[in-house]
C-alpha cells in the first residue's frame, strides 16, 4: 500500500519526467479493486483536498488534519476519529489568548473550520480557510463543538514555541511547531495526544486488513515523521525538512528534477 502526502503527489505529478515516468510504469493513480490500495494524507479538510485531486481522476481514502480523521469518499464512511476532550480544548484556547495569538479551529461540523474575530495567520490563510470554513466564537466553539485541531500558519518561531510550550507542560495534547512552506515562516498545530497521520494509516490497515508492514510513505514535513518512521518502507525528498529525510529510509530526488520517478521506481 502507497501512502502520500496529497501536495506533494499534486506537486510531483506536474513535472515531465513524473508524468513520463508513470505513463511507462503504467501506475494508475485512481483506486480500484484489482490495483494497490493507495491512501492520500494531509493537513486539510476533505472539502479542500478533493478538489486538488480530481483534476488527476483521483479517489484515494484521505487521512487527514494530521491524523485526526480518516475518510473514504468512495464510500462516505469515516474509518478514523480523533477529537479533543471538552475540558482541554477550552483550555489549548485560553494558553493561546495568554500570548496574545488567536487560531483557527477544526471541528467536526458543518464549518469545518471556525475563525475568530482576530485571527493571527495571515490575510491570505484566513481568507482561503472562510472560502470554506464559518465565522464564530471561538471559546463558545471550544467548549460545545468536537475540535480536532488548533491551528496557527505563517508567524515566527518565537512566537508561536512558547504556546507549544504551555500546551506541553499543562499536558493538553501534541503541539508541533514546523516550517510553513506555503505561508513563510513557522506555523503551529495543536492536537490531541497521539494523533499523527501513521495513527490514521494504521486505522485503514485494520479496516482492511492490510499489513502496515506493506506500506511504502512519502512525506516532506516535520508532521509527517510518525508516518516515515512507522511504514515498512519510506522515503522522502532532498527538498523535504530535514527531520523527514532523517526519518525516511530513503531520500529521492526534488519534486521539481523528477524525484515522483524515483519514488516509483522503489516499487519495482
Amino acid at each position: 500500500m502507497g501512502v502520500k502526502d496529497a501536495d506533494l503527489l499534486k506537486r510531483g505529478r506536474q513535472m515531465p519526467r513524473n508524468r513520463a515516468n508513470l505513463r511507462r510504469r503504467q501506475l494508475p493513480f485512481a483506486r480500484s479493486k484489482h490495483e494497490p490500495h493507495r491512501v492520500g494524507t494531509k493537513l486539510s479538510r476533505q472539502r479542500s483536498v478533493l478538489p486538488r485531486l480530481a483534476p488527476y481522476g483521483l479517489s484515494l481514502p484521505l487521512v487527514l488534519l494530521d491524523g485526526a480523521l480518516g475518510r473514504d469518499p468512495d464510500d462516505g464512511g469515516t474509518f478514523h476519529r480523533r477529537v479533543f476532550d471538552q475540558d482541554s480544548a477550552p483550555s489549548v484556547l485560553e494558553a493561546f489568548a495568554e500570548h496574545g495569538i488567536e487560531p483557527c479551529l477544526n471541528v467536526d461540523d458543518r464549518r469545518d473550520v471556525v475563525i475568530g474575530p482576530n485571527p493571527s495567520s495571515p490575510p491570505a490563510n484566513v481568507a482561503y480557510l472562510a472560502s470554506f470554513g464559518a465565522r464564530g466564537d471561538l471559546m463558545q466553539t471550544a467548549r460545545s463543538a468536537a475540535v480536532f485541531s488548533f491551528q496557527l500558519f505563517g508567524l515566527p518561531r518565537d512566537v508561536l514555541q512558547p504556546v507549544a510550550d504551555a500546551v506541553r507542560d499543562r499536558g493538553l495534547g501534541s503541539a508541533t511547531v514546523a516550517h510553513d512552506i506555503t505561508h513563510g515562516r513557522f506555523c503551529l498545530t495543536v492536537r490531541p495526544y497521539g494523533v499523527s497521520k501513521w495513527e490514521g494509516v494504521l486505522a485503514f490497515c485494520a479496516r482492511t486488513g492490510i499489513d502496515p508492514a506493506g506500506v511504502l510513505a512519502i512525506g516532506d514535513g516535520e508532521n509527517d515523521v510518525e508516518l516515515l518512521e512507522g511504514a515498512g518502507r519510506s522515503c522522502a525528498p532532498a527538498s523535504g525538512s530535514a527531520a523527514a529525510r532523517a526519518a525516511a529510509q530513503t531520500v529521492v530526488g526534488t519534486l521539481e528534477d523528477g524525484g515522483w520517478a524515483d519514488i516509483v521506481a522503489l516499487l519495482d
